[in-house]
This record gives C-alpha cells, sequence and structure tokens, in this order.
C-alpha cells in the first residue's frame, strides 16, 4: 500500500527489515590476506588476494610509490 500510495512505478526489491538492515551497513568485512612486501619485504597484510606475476606493496611502501616527486614527472606537453 506505501508503495502504491506514493506512486513508485517500480515494486520493493527488499522487505523493510532487509532495507533497513542494508542502511545500517550489514557486514561489510573484508578479507585480510597475509602476505609480503616486493619492496622491504615486510610482512603485511592487503584487503584483496594477491595474483601471481603482480607486486603486493605494504602501506608504507604503497604510499611511497604514490608520491612522484616533481622533478620525476615528465614534463607537460602543450
Amino acid at each position: 500500500m506505501f508503495f502504491h500510495d506514493k506512486q513508485f512505478r517500480n515494486d520493493p526489491k527488499r522487505c523493510k527489515l532487509c532495507k533497513a538492515k542494508r542502511a545500517a551497513g550489514g557486514s561489510s568485512v573484508r578479507a585480510e590476506t597475509r602476505t609480503t612486501c616486493s619492496e622491504c619485504g615486510q610482512e603485511t597484510t592487503v584487503p584483496f588476494k594477491p595474483t601471481q606475476g603482480r607486486p603486493v606493496l605494504c602501506r608504507e611502501c604503497f604510499q611511497r610509490k604514490r608520491i612522484v616527486p616533481v622533478a620525476a614527472q615528465p614534463p607537460a606537453v602543450l
């Protein structure tokens, strides 16, 4: 009746209780995987499953790689 009264065109996909659980956040637990950093060799955890052939960085090495010095950046082409 609520959806009909509000003149919503689509039927609800979740019941009221399920919608409330989803809005509250539910259980968003990330799977942590223990691995070794490819740069420094420190043991670390990452929120994904590493794939073979791709480097895995710890938080410190990842932050260091993200911040590229200005002198190392290629010149802008005009």
